[in-house]
């Protein structure tokens, strides 16, 4: 609505209705084969979505409507060899597909503040990776990984200059991306009888590139990644956390995230007959999680300093009354997969 001499009335370039429709039939095949030391699972899936978007455009915007059917396969195979009950060794590949959000695909123009401006792009289309792992595990407490992924058309916000020193955030397709990388995991550790540690440590290499005016971009970083989570037991009602997690300095599609660290503490007391857990905890102890981000392309230098108090102290109550059942995990992993795309 925009103010007038008569009263308010409807703002046409304000105003919008974007109505997506999306329907995914897929079928399935898995085959597996287990001899001595050596099992090998692999599976193959046919999958044809239609999508159809219908944007009836305003006064600032022209109709952005769109209609797109495709058919993809997606392999994978898995691969465990066990030398020694003590040494195993893994191997997998799998091609995974990433759709648009929701959001992402809105052509709507969400007004944040004079100098930026962020809208969809109904030109988006999935993603595609091939992602590939080699692990060792050494007696259930050690696992190290090297991975690799390669993903055609990955899904980043991309930042242009508009009039007025205005920036422009959109989604869009970058050429590529490329992620190397090394992870080791410590589980168990136990410095003390009433202490356990686990320890994560992540060395990762994101190598992204696209085209800007004409020009071939890279933007490409090692970054390291930490974290630290230690378990108390000081008797048998009585339990604590404190868990620490740092990322260093990261490239993402045309941004430079600066390092981010978190401390979160908590302390845990069981009662009647373990069937009563009060929580008490902190979150983000410092304040030291908070966005900083460096955006840099031709035409367009931009930097993002958002200083939230993150920091939660909480308290949790909850009382079993007896055992449930589990929700299937192939249920539950869609829901959450559909979560993420609504992106709210």
């Amino acid at each position: 609505m925009r103010p007038s001499a008569s009263g308010w009335l409807p703002d046409g370039a304000l105003g919008s209705r974007f109505v997506y429709d999306e329907n995914i039939n897929a079928s399935y095949l898995q085959a597996g084969y287990e001899k001595d030391r050596l099992k090998i699972s692999a599976g193959l899936r046919l999958e044809h979505t239609h999508v159809h978007g219908d944007f009836g455009g305003n006064t600032q915007q022209k109709d952005s409507s769109f209609t797109t059917n495709y058919f993809h396969l997606f392999p994978t195979i898995a691969l465990q060899y066990g030398l020694t009950s003590e040494h195993l060794f893994q191997f997998s590949y799998g091609r995974r597909i990433t759709r648009p959000n929701y959001g992402d695909l809105n052509p709507f123009t969400y007004i944040f503040d004079d100098y930026t401006h962020e809208g969809g792009n109904t030109k988006l289309h999935p993603s595609f990776s091939d992602n590939i792992e080699l692990g060792y595990v050494y007696r259930d407490w050690f696992q190290t990984v090297l991975f690799f992924s390669y993903t055609d058309d990955a899904i980043m916000k991309s930042y242009r200059e508009q009039e007025e020193r205005r920036i422009y955030v959109m989604p869009q397709n970058l050429s590529s991306y490329v992620q190397t990388g090394v992870r080791v995991h410590a589980a168990n550790l136990s410095p003390a009888s009433f202490w356990k540690v686990n320890l994560t440590a992540i060395g990762i290499y994101n190598n992204y590139g696209w085209t800007e005016q004409g020009q071939k971009m890279k933007n490409r970083m090692f970054t390291p990644i930490l974290g630290c989570m230690n378990q108390f037991a000081f008797a048998s009602v009585w339990s604590a956390e404190l868990s620490a997690n740092y990322n260093g300095r990261m490239a993402y599609g045309q941004a430079t995230v600066h390092p981010v660290l978190e401390v979160n503490i908590g302390i845990q007391k069981k009662m009647f007959r373990n069937r009563c857990t009060v929580t008490l905890f902190a979150k983000d102890v410092f304040n030291t999680n908070y966005q900083k981000v460096d955006i840099r392309s031709p035409g367009v230098q931009a930097f993002v300093d958002e200083r939230h108090n993150k920091r939660v102290l909480g308290i949790a109550f909850s009382w079993r009354f007896q055992k449930g059942s589990d929700t299937k995990e192939s249920r539950r992993k869609k829901e959450i997969d559909e979560t993420k795309r609504v992106n709210l």
